[in-house]
C-alpha cells in the first residue's frame, strides 16, 4: 500500500479512534487528549520515528547543500536548489537510481521547511514523495515529533494505564503517529527493575487483567510502531530517577524547546 491509500486509512481510522477515545475522556481517566497541528496543508508529513521502524517503505533523499554533510542513511542526495532547477528543465527531476516504485521518496532537510517544499515538486512531478516534518530536529531528537495524537498518562491506576496505553498502541498502528506523554507519579513506572522495587510499581505489573494485553507488550508494540513516549524532565527528577540509566529502554525525557519549534 502506499503512502497516499495509508493516509486514506488513516483519515478514516483517525475519526472513529478519536471518538473512540472521546468517550474515554468521559470517565476519570480524562487526559486523552487529541491534538492535530494548525493549518495543515494537503501533503501530509511523516515523522522520523515512523520512517526509522518503516525503513522499507521510504527511499531517504537528502535536499540540504552538500557542505551541511549528507544523512548516512540516505539513498542520495540532490540539494533542493538543483532539484528546483531539474524540475524545471527535465521531464524526470531525479536520476533513475533514486527511482523505486515500491516505496515512498521522502524528503530530509535541517528542518523540514526544504524538505517540505522538495516534496511538493515531486509530487507535482508524478512521485509519491513526503518529507519528515522536522527534518533532522526530529530525527535526533524524538521530543520535536509532530503528533497526530497525543495520550497523557498522569495515573498508576491499573485501568487507567491499561487504557492509556491501548489507546497508544491501537493509534499507532493504525498509522496515527502518537505520542505519550507520562507526568507525575506515572513517572515511576517507566523505571528499571532494581532491587526494592516491587513488579506491581513497574509498567509490567501494572495491568488491569483481561481482556487488555499487558501493558509491557503494548509498549513493546507501541515502540515497534514509531511510537514516542516523553517522560516529564521535572517530575523524573521530583521522584528521584536517576535519568542516566534509572529508566527503561525507549524512552525521552521531554525538551519544551523542541516541543514548541
Amino acid at each position: 500500500m502506499c503512502i497516499r491509500d495509508r493516509r486514506r486509512v488513516r483519515d478514516g481510522l483517525v475519526r472513529a479512534h478519536l471518538a473512540s477515545i472521546n468517550m474515554c475522556s468521559k470517565t476519570k481517566l480524562g487526559d486523552l487528549k487529541p491534538m492535530q497541528p494548525a493549518g495543515a496543508a494537503a501533503l501530509h508529513g511523516v515523522s522520523a520515528s515512523w520512517v526509522k521502524t518503516h525503513p522499507d517503505d521510504f527511499l531517504l533523499l537528502d535536499v540540504r547543500d552538500y557542505d551541511e554533510g549528507m544523512l548516512e542513511c540516505a539513498a542520495g542526495q540532490v540539494p533542493l536548489g538543483a532539484l528546483m532547477e531539474r524540475c524545471g528543465t527535465e521531464d524526470k527531476p531525479l536520476p533513475e537510481e533514486f527511482i523505486d516504485s515500491s516505496k515512498t521518496i521522502c524528503c530530509v532537510c535541517r528542518s523540514g521547511v526544504r524538505a517540505r517544499t522538495a516534496a511538493e515538486q515531486l509530487n507535482l512531478h508524478g512521485h509519491d514523495a513526503t518529507f519528515i516534518n522536522r527534518g533532522l530536529v526530529e530525527w535526533d531528537a524524538p521530543a520535536a515529533t509532530v503528533p497526530g495524537l497525543v495520550v497523557v498518562l498522569s495515573s498508576v491506576s491499573p485501568d487507567q494505564v491499561s487504557i492509556a496505553m491501548s489507546a497508544v498502541a491501537t493509534s499507532q498502528k493504525s498509522g496515527v503517529q502518537t505520542v505519550l506523554v507520562v507526568m507525575g507519579r506515572a513517572v515511576l513506572l517507566f523505571r528499571t527493575p532494581a532491587q526494592g522495587i516491587e513488579e506491581r510499581e513497574l509498567l509490567q505489573g501494572c495491568w488491569a487483567g483481561e481482556p487488555f494485553k499487558r501493558t509491557d507488550a503494548l509498549l513493546d508494540g507501541f515502540r515497534a510502531e514509531g511510537g514516542v513516549v516523553l517522560l516529564c524532565t521535572s517530575c523524573v527528577k521530583n521522584k528521584g530517577i536517576d535519568v542516566d540509566d534509572g529508566l527503561v529502554d525507549g524512552v525521552h525525557l521531554m525538551n519544551l524547546s523542541l516541543i514548541h519549534i
